[in-house]
């Protein structure tokens, strides 16, 4: 991580070191080595080097990339909600099956937008996109399954493409791997009001989330 003193650190003086991440083709400035938060300091500030940094999920290194727009608090919080996700996962991993750690292992980033309006996976380059909302809203364990669904679809894009790893089908199966997935990392189950349950429930009517389900990712 980029060090939390680099304004005055004398090896480090604003301006002239590389910075670390520019992983985010999305936006070009991502690519210039030397642009300190999208060369808009007046606007954006990064102290503590939230804005992208990387982690390490299953042994596998993973891009993360925290909304440049949000407050440093914001930040801060959803850097915390993720982490704890990311070490939650990375703690269970013993209860984890080698095809479930696998497919995990295909996910390459996870950007937090707060422009998206639900959480999405681009399967072609395994770039999971949650939305702020869905990151302060799940507990850890439930974050952590959300991670195990998304990759799971990206796994059935490289067995099918977009044919296997979209629509209503794809969902309940993916649904199928973050409920075994969840439970191994510590998803309450089971009975009423239980976050096993509402996965159980989502699944068994996913026609009626089907509008949700084959919305425009971007």
């Amino acid at each position: 991580m980029p060090n939390r003193f680099r304004h005055s650190h004398r090896e480090n003086i604003f301006g002239l070191k590389q910075e670390q991440f520019r992983n985010f083709i999305g936006n070009p400035q991502h690519w210039n080595k030397y642009a300190y938060v999208l060369n808009n300091p007046v606007t954006f500030t990064d102290p503590l080097g939230l804005l992208e940094y990387e982690a390490e999920l299953l042994k596998k290194k993973i891009h993360i990339h925290i909304d440049d727009h949000l407050s440093d608090k914001r930040q801060q919080a959803l850097k915390g909600k993720l982490d704890d996700a990311i070490k939650n996962i990375n703690e269970n991993s013993g209860k984890l099956t080698d095809q479930q750690k696998s497919i995990v292992g295909n996910l390459k980033t996870i950007d937090v937008s707060g422009d998206a309006k639900r959480s999405f996976v681009i399967e072609k380059t395994g770039a999971l996109t949650f939305s702020v909302r869905d990151v302060q809203e799940s507990s850890r364990a439930y974050l952590g399954s959300d991670v195990g669904h998304d990759a799971f679809h990206v796994d059935l894009f490289k067995m099918g493409g977009l044919g296997l790893s979209r629509g209503n089908a794809a969902e309940q199966k993916a649904i199928d791997f973050q409920i075994d997935f969840g439970k191994r990392i510590g998803l309450t189950c089971c009975g009423a009001g239980t976050e096993v349950k509402y996965l159980q429930d989502y699944r068994d009517e996913i026609e009626k989330h089907s509008d949700y389900t084959n919305s425009p990712v971007q």
